[in-house]
């Protein structure tokens, strides 16, 4: 049995603000294999306009608040997630955890669909990313094995199959747990670990590699492609929460900016584009953000503790939809056992 309940909630009020400003962190050493050099810094408006091609493809700004519940189903969401304008991807597992799949689902909806896609047995999807072209990109990885762990990159046109990367020798065994899978404007693909990230090229190339312990950063969880074509990682250096922006050819930090109101013991966990702001981002004890990189300005959306937000909860899937919506996804359990699970859709785009 399914259900829908829709809910609506008025959003606008600024919680509160701070505003940072750009800095270029010193030059620190990372490892990388592919050209070794001082990274370039860029002077000038950091926040330019740019070409439409760089920009994702942009949902109209939804303002609407839902909690949709599923039952009955025979999979349930992994971690492994993804969404265009109006479809949401995701990795779901069988009860018994034993078969992995692609399901599409409608934003918004319980209407799931799943994609006749074939995964090798005891195969996962590590990462999921679409394109404005409507093309899928699945990474996927087998089980530990003594010789190290076989990994794929495949692109999708819906159910078909148009092209398969293997970039066992780039990613090796590396990066146990994926935290992003990010496609950039030229792409190529930035793939991030719990201890640093990978650049691969179109063709799934090695280019280079970088690591936090090196860059002298900690506590860095989100990844998102910029407005302005680049990636961005959230990470803590010192005593400072900071967004910074990767540089394309060696992996270190090109721009950092401070994030004002955000403090360090804050798990930043979710980060993308906003719909009127350069970034919105979720941290797990403050609530929803809202960054613009011109300004330097934090201003809160969402504050946790005046909202529903789940604080010391188990959450399958925390995203933000191009729509300008915040997606938590939990399991519910009855007698230790799955039975279906809550999707809250929470405003904070304007």
């Amino acid at each position: 049995m399914r259900k829908c309940v829709v809910l609506m909630m008025a959003v606008g009020m600024i919680f509160a603000r701070g505003c940072g400003r750009e800095t270029m962190p010193e030059n620190v050493q990372t490892e990388t294999t592919a050209e070794n050099r001082d990274p370039e810094i860029v002077n000038g408006d950091v926040n330019a306009e740019m070409p439409d091609a760089n920009t994702e493809e942009q949902a109209e700004v939804n303002t609407q608040a839902q909690t949709v519940e599923l039952s009955g189903q025979d999979f349930y969401p992994a971690k492994a997630f993804g969404c265009n304008a109006e479809k949401l991807l995701m990795c779901q597992w069988n009860r018994e955890g034993r078969e992995a799949a692609l399901f599409e689902m409608e934003v918004g909806t319980d209407l799931l669909q799943k994609q006749q896609i074939d995964i090798p047995e005891d195969w996962n999807i590590h990462g999921i990313v679409s394109d404005r072209e409507g093309h899928s990109y699945i990474l996927l990885r087998s089980p530990w094995k003594e010789e190290g762990m076989l990994s794929v990159i495949r692109e999708y046109d819906e159910n078909s199959l148009i092209n398969e990367m293997d970039i066992s020798d780039a990613l090796g065994s590396k990066m146990g747990i994926c935290e992003g899978f990010l496609k950039d404007e030229n792409g190529n693909f930035y793939i991030k670990g719990m201890e640093g990230g990978m650049y691969l090229s179109a063709e799934g190339k090695f280019l280079w590699e970088s690591r936090n312990d090196l860059q002298e950063i900690r506590d860095s969880y989100a990844a998102a492609i910029g407005k302005d074509g680049n990636v961005y990682v959230t990470y803590v250096k010192e005593d400072t929460s900071y967004i910074g922006q990767v540089s394309p050819e060696n992996g270190s930090i090109e721009k950092e900016y401070a994030l004002e109101g955000i403090g360090t013991d804050d798990r930043i966990l979710a980060l993308a584009q906003g719909t009127d702001s350069d970034f919105l981002l979720y941290g797990v004890a403050s609530g929803i953000w809202a960054f613009d990189l011109e300004s330097g300005c934090t201003e809160k959306r969402v504050d946790r503790s005046e909202s529903d937000l789940p604080y010391n909860e188990y959450i399958i899937i925390r995203a933000f939809l191009r729509d300008g919506r915040f997606l938590l996804v939990k399991n519910v359990s009855e007698n230790e056992r799955l039975i279906g699970q809550i999707w809250e859709y929470i405003p904070a785009g304007r």
